[in-house]
């Protein structure tokens, strides 16, 4: 059986928290009690909807929601209810394909057509979580705050073990900027952005691991990163 490998993945180079992609997640939190209408937009388009019960009588305190499925599951015209503790967390991921998505959260019973969250900004309470497989320097910007930061992804070392016991680098997103701003982190540990105020986090690449300007590079010249380079990968 050939071996898949997502190639979005592997090319992904920017990342922007108001539009789910993949190698990234936000977890919101749910402190409402209700039931909510869950909306996924690509671009102006709604591509799938679902379901989320918020009670007491739940016991699920974070419910996993993958963006991907939910847009396969629509032409099969599958429904999708999830149900969750108040004060629990709704985490929104893709884990597949290269589009990019905007959730939205409604009050089922509301007649009002304004979503109380959207993706587009996080707010208090979110945690934004990437995961930079590729060795270099990234530039990250809070759109919002108009605050900077720079990390440095070093390429892996120790093999499959490091890669497991790999622990996130945890940032606090604030009015007063990043509490983080210049950091090194191995590749396979990811960052996690604890918001704190109203947020739009980018992550872009901005010199490789050889410390090429991107700008500089064509298109052919921005390669996979090595340690993925020997396998064949087939698209997903």
């Amino acid at each position: 059986m050939p071996l898949k490998i997502n190639t979005a993945a592997i090319h992904s180079i920017s990342m922007h928290s108001n539009a789910l992609s993949i190698l990234y997640s936000i977890a919101h939190p749910c402190e409402k009690e209700g039931a909510f209408v869950g909306m996924v937009f690509k671009g102006k388009q709604v591509v799938a909807q679902f379901k989320l019960n918020v009670n007491s009588e739940n016991s699920n305190s974070q419910v996993n929601i993958d963006i991907s499925s939910l847009v396969a599951g629509k032409k099969g015209h599958k429904r999708h209810d999830f149900f969750l503790t108040p004060s629990g967390f709704a985490m929104f991921y893709v884990s597949a394909g290269e589009s990019l998505y905007v959730v939205e959260l409604r009050e089922a019973e509301s007649e009002s057509k304004r979503p109380f969250y959207s993706t587009k900004t996080l707010q208090k309470g979110d945690v934004y979580s990437a995961m930079l497989i590729r060795p270099g320097l990234y530039n990250v910007t809070n759109t919002k705050t108009k605050d900077k930061a720079t990390y440095t992804v070093l390429v892996p070392e120790g093999g499959q073990k490091a890669i497991l016991s790999a622990q996130p680098l945890l940032v606090n997103c604030t009015k007063r900027g990043f509490t983080a701003n210049s950091e090194s982190v191995p590749v396979s540990e990811g960052i996690l952005f604890v918001i704190e105020t109203a947020s739009v986090i980018t992550i872009d690449l901005f010199k490789n691991e050889k410390g090429e300007l991107l700008k500089d590079l064509r298109p052919d010249k921005i390669m996979a990163p090595w340690w993925v380079r020997p396998i064949n990968p087939r698209p997903i």
